[in-house]
């Protein structure tokens, strides 16, 4: 999923394994052929695996906040007990004033 500040973009994903990976980019990244390059990989593993096996699992990118929320788990979990329920909400963001 595309994020960005106009400056500083990333393109990130989750998988299955529970890792959240992005790419980061620079508009000022171009290599000899005059091709836009990222310039690194983050991978970020969480450990138990968040990931409901059998859920989908939707990213939602909010335009507004210039952000992407990801939450995982049980959506019933609430009424249930919090032990054994691997719940988790993750917020992306590209810092515009701090890049």
């Amino acid at each position: 999923m595309p994020l960005g500040n106009g400056d500083i973009t990333l393109n990130a994903w989750m998988t299955k394994d529970g890792d959240l990976h992005f790419y980061i980019g620079k508009t000022d990244a171009w290599d000899d052929n005059a091709r836009l390059l990222k310039v690194g990989k983050v991978r970020i593993h969480f450990e138990p695996n968040p990931i409901v096996t059998g859920q989908a699992l939707p990213p939602e990118l909010k335009l507004s906040e210039g952000c992407i929320d990801i939450a995982t788990g049980d959506a019933a979990a609430s009424k249930q007990s919090a032990i054994g329920n691997q719940q988790l909400a993750i917020r992306l963001w590209v810092d515009a004033i701090i890049p």
